[in-house]
C-alpha cells in the first residue's frame, strides 16, 4: 500500500517523554520491566531496571496509536501503519564505535550511537503488526573509515547484536545488516578500499537530476569534496546528481527512523534528516563541503590560493608568515567545512529524504510517498560539542517520536535550545513544493507527554559553530 493516505499520524503531533535519572538497561535483550497485556511472550523474562521500554510504549499511547485497545491483549499500536506481511526497515544511527578523544569512557561511547534498548520495543511492536509473514531489518551504513569491524563493534556495544540473536531464536523474522559493500577512504593520506558483503538485495543508482538542491550551487560543482580520493564531481554535475541506495531500503513498506539527539560540526544538529545519509552505501559520492566556499570566511579566492600554497610548504618561516597573515586579515579557517558556513551538506540530506519517501522499489521518483514512516529519537544520552566523532555525552533522559521528520526535528531543536529557524535543512524541507516529504506546519506543532519547555537545556555547540539567520532562495 502506498500513497499519502497511509501516513495516518497527525504531522503536527510529537510525543515526548523524559526522566532525568533514566539510564540504558545494563543487560540485553532489553525485555520490558513487566509483562504488559499486549506483550507477545506473556509472562516471560523481564528486566526490572529497564525504564526505556515503558517510555517508548508511552510515546505510542500519547500519539493515539490504537488507543481504543490500549491496556488489552489486542493493543497493536504499529498496526495503524504496518500491515501483516510488510517488510519493515529500522534505521538506527550507527555512525562509529570509536570516540576520538575518550575511547575508553563508556558514557562517551554511548553518546555515539543509538542504543539497542530503544530498538527493542520498536521490534516487538513491529513484529506484532507484520507477523511471521513479514520481515524486520535493522540496518545502517556507518562512517567511512578504514575499519571494517566498526559495524560489528557498534552492534556489540549497543547490545543490538545480542538482542537480534535472541529474538530471532524466539521466532521473530529479524536480521541486522551492514549496508556497506565496501570502504573507500584515506588512511595516513593513502587511498584504501575494503570489500564487504553489503546488502544482499544490491543497490540502485538514482539520478535526482534537477530535483536535487545541489542544482542551486552548480557553479561550484568542481569544488565538491567528500574526504576520500574520489572525484565527487563525477557523480554531481549540471543536470545529474547520482546517489547509490540500498535496495533493502527501497524494498521496504515501512521505514522507522531512529536517530541520536546530537549536535553536528557540519550541520549544527543531526536529528531525523541527517540520519538518512545511512541509506547510501557510497558516501564517497556525497558532497560534504566545497573547497574554498565552505572552508574559509572573509577571504578572497586569490588569498585562498596563497594560503593553500603556504600550507603545502613545511618550512618554519612560511608557517610563521601564514600565522601572521591570518591574524592580520582576520581570516577564519574551517577545514572540511566544519562550521556554520557549510552550505553544501544539508542539501544532500534533503535530497536523500526525497529519495526515501518518493523513490519506488526501482529507484524511480513517484508523485506519492512509497513507504510509511515513523521516527523515534534517542536522547537518553545525547551528544553535544564536537559531534559526531568527539562528542561530550549529555544525560538528557529524553525520547520523542512522531510521524513527520521535520516536526520531530523541530522538537529536537527545542530540547537543545537551538533556534530551528536557523537550521537550513529544517526550514527548506518544510517549504518544499515538489516531492514534499513533510506535511507539518512549523508554527502549529503540538507536543504531548512532557512539556519541552521544562526539559529544554542549552547544548554546547561544536567549535566554530554559530547559528545564523537562514537565507533561502
Amino acid at each position: 500500500m502506498t500513497g499519502r493516505d497511509t501516513r495516518i499520524l497527525d504531522p503536527n503531533l510529537v510525543a515526548l517523554r523524559r526522566e532525568r535519572k533514566v539510564h540504558y538497561p545494563a543487560a540485553d535483550p532489553f525485555h520490558p520491566p513487566e509483562a504488559y497485556p499486549e506483550y507477545l511472550w506473556g509472562s516471560g523474562a523481564r528486566q526490572p531496571d529497564n525504564r526505556v521500554y515503558p517510555m517508548v510504549r508511552e510515546l505510542l499511547f500519547y500519539l493515539g496509536l490504537d488507543r481504543s485497545n490500549y491496556g488489552t491483549r489486542e493493543w497493536n499500536p504499529f498496526g495503524e501503519f504496518i500491515r501483516p506481511g510488510d517488510k519493515v526497515v529500522i534505521k538506527p544511527n550507527f555512525v562509529t564505535d570509536l570516540h576520538r578523544t575518550h575511547p575508553q569512557w563508556a558514557e562517551a561511547r554511548l553518546a555515539l550511537f543509538t542504543h539497542g534498548s530503544i530498538l527493542r520495543p520498536l521490534v516487538d511492536y513491529a513484529f506484532k503488526a507484520c507477523g511471521e509473514d513479514g520481515f524486520i531489518t535493522i540496518c545502517d551504513s556507518p562512517l567511512e573509515e578504514p575499519r571494517p569491524e566498526s559495524f560489528k563493534n557498534i552492534a556489540h556495544l549497543s547490545g543490538t547484536q545480542s538482542m537480534v540473536d535472541r529474538l530471532s531464536r524466539m521466532g521473530v523474522p529479524l536480521r541486522l545488516l551492514d549496508l556497506r559493500d565496501g570502504i573507500h577512504t584515506f588512511c595516513d593520506s593513502i587511498g584504501i578500499s575494503f570489500k564487504l558483503p553489503g546488502d544482499p538485495l544490491g543497490y540502485t543508482v538514482i539520478d535526482l537530476g534537477s530535483e536535487s538542491l545541489l542544482e542551486e550551487i552548480l557553479e561550484d560543482f568542481e569544488k565538491f569534496e567528500t574526504g576520500t580520493w574520489k572525484q565527487v564531481s563525477d557523480y554531481h554535475y549540471p543536470g545529474h546528481h547520482f546517489y547509490s541506495i540500498a535496495n533493502t531500503v527501497l524494498d521496504a513498506d515501512v521505514f522507522i527512523n531512529v536517530p541520536k539527539l546530537k549536535t553536528h560540526k557540519k550541520t549544527g544538529v543531526t536529528l531525523c534528516l541527517k540520519n538518512i545519509m545511512g541509506i547510501s552505501n557510497r558516501k564517497d559520492w556525497i558532497p560534504h563541503w566545497r573547497r574554498r566556499i565552505d572552508e574559509y570566511k572573509n577571504c578572497d579566492p586569490f588569498y585562498i590560493d596563497l594560503l593553500k600554497s603556504a600550507f603545502n610548504t613545511n618550512s618554519h618561516l612560511s608557517q610563521k608568515i601564514l600565522t601572521q597573515f591570518i591574524k592580520i586579515a582576520k581570516i577564519k579557517l574551517n577545514g572540511y567545512g566544519n562550521w556554520h558556513g557549510n552550505d553544501t551538506i544539508w542539501r544532500i540530506q534533503v535530497d536523500l529524504n526525497k529519495i526515501l519517501f518518493f523513490a519506488d522499489k526501482h529507484g524511480v521518483l513517484q508523485s506519492e510517498p512509497q513507504r510509511r514512516y515513523f521516527t523515534v529519537i534517542d536522547g537518553i544520552i545525547a551528544s553535544e560539542g564536537d559531534s559526531p566523532l568527539e562528542p561530550q555525552p549529555r544525560s538528557l533522559g529524553a525520547i520523542f517520536a512522531g510521524g513527520d521528520p521535520v516536526a520531530v526535528s523541530k522538537v529536537g531543536c527545542d530540547l537543545m535550545r537551538v533556534d530551528f529557524r536557523k537550521v537550513k535543512k529544517i526550514i527548506r524541507a518544510a517549504s518544499l513544493k515538489e516531492h514534499a516529504f513533510s506535511r507539518c506546519n512549523l508554527d502549529q506543532i503540538r507536543v504531548v507527554g512532557d512539556d519541552p519547555a521544562t526539559c529544554a537545556e542549552p547544548f554546547k555547540m561544536p567549535e566554530n559553530w554559530e547559528l545564523l539567520a537562514v537565507e533561502m532562495p
